[in-house]
């Protein structure tokens, strides 16, 4: 499969947790055989971002095995509940390892975005960077989801 099985294109500096059941929702896999594609995954592999017990809850009733680790902080509230803070979630180092190479092979674009397109830049060189028309960031948010699309487009064989 080339690409991301799914996407969702959001304003910069969101959360990505939740935005995850929506990107799920959009995922298709597809069958061994012959038929339609599934709308269930065998299985979710993710980083402690998206961690949340919404997201467990959300992958446990469909019946989505997941491999996420626990942040930290959320290890040591379990901890400081005692019994009451009830089991920690399975989580296999082995699954996990497969992640890497798995989101680097579904990026959006063959390689990094361009520097400055996810903040704005240093103020000494905004003057500067206005006169070539590069301030990214003072686009208006359609056009410039327009010229990434058109960017990825490019870079992609």
């Amino acid at each position: 499969m080339d690409g991301p099985p799914a996407a969702l294109i959001t304003a910069g500096r969101r959360g990505d947790s939740p935005h995850f059941i929506p990107v799920l929702d959009a995922v298709r896999v597809p069958r061994t055989g012959p038929g339609r594609l599934r709308s269930r995954p065998d299985r979710v592999l993710a980083d402690k971002a998206y961690s949340s017990r919404a997201n467990r809850a959300y992958l446990r009733r469909r019946k989505i095995a997941l491999t996420i680790p626990v942040k930290v902080d959320q290890q040591a509230n379990r901890r400081s509940l005692g019994s009451s803070g009830g089991r920690p979630p399975a989580f296999d180092p082995e699954v996990y390892r497969q992640r890497h190479g798995r989101a680097r092979g579904h990026g959006l674009c063959s390689g990094p975005l361009p520097r400055g397109s996810a903040a704005p830049p240093p103020v000494s060189s905004s003057r500067r960077r206005e006169q070539r028309g590069l301030n990214r960031h003072l686009l208006p948010e359609a056009e410039r989801r327009e010229r990434h699309a058109a960017r990825c487009a490019r870079t992609r064989p």
